[in-house]
């Protein structure tokens, strides 16, 4: 896809999570196109794709992370003044954890989103599959002692990518 971004995820009325606009990865794959070119948005750069370099898949999982990371903590994995200094942090500094701004997450969930977010490819989950089982696999999204312990539903915080009228008690990965 190349721009896993909250504005190209869209949720159905039935609840269902789909991905939208294959522009940019429909017009890398004219061969009179560079594949290494370096498109996208740079708030959601995997580092392999803010260093201009051949990307994969694990990309897409990578801004999936970004993405699963400010939805659950209501902020930015990074900011800065210009869209260099984002992706040049995307390369350079090593994520925060989801926990160090939302401490009720449970360690579990907080380990699934790292791992989404590691700056080598191989050490990501190596498909979307492996990572949707992960997050299937959450006995709780929220630590011992935190609300309700029996779904493993995720509570959406209100952010700059979820506008109220988008806000879910259930939502399935599907």
């Amino acid at each position: 896809h190349r721009d896993i971004k909250p504005g190209n995820v869209m949720i159905s009325q039935s609840g269902v999570v789909k991905v939208c606009d294959f522009g940019i990865a429909q017009a890398i794959e004219d061969p009179t196109n560079d594949p290494s070119a370096i498109v996208g948005t740079a708030q959601y750069f995997s580092p392999e794709q803010a260093k201009g370099e051949i990307i994969d898949a694990r990309s897409d999982l990578y801004a999936t992370a970004v993405v699963l990371f400010e939805m659950v903590t209501g902020s930015p994995l990074f900011t800065g003044d210009t869209s260099v200094a984002i992706a040049f942090q995307h390369v350079t500094q090593t994520a925060p954890r989801a926990r160090s701004r939302r401490p009720e997450l449970s360690p579990e969930f907080d380990v699934v989103i790292a791992r989404g977010l590691e700056k080598d490819p191989q050490r990501r989950y190596a498909s979307a599959t492996e990572f949707a089982a992960a997050l299937r696999a959450l006995p709780a999204l929220l630590g011992p002692g935190r609300a309700d312990q029996a779904s493993p539903a995720p509570t959406v915080v209100e952010s700059p990518m979820t506008p109220p009228e988008r806000h879910t008690e259930n939502m399935d990965i599907k």
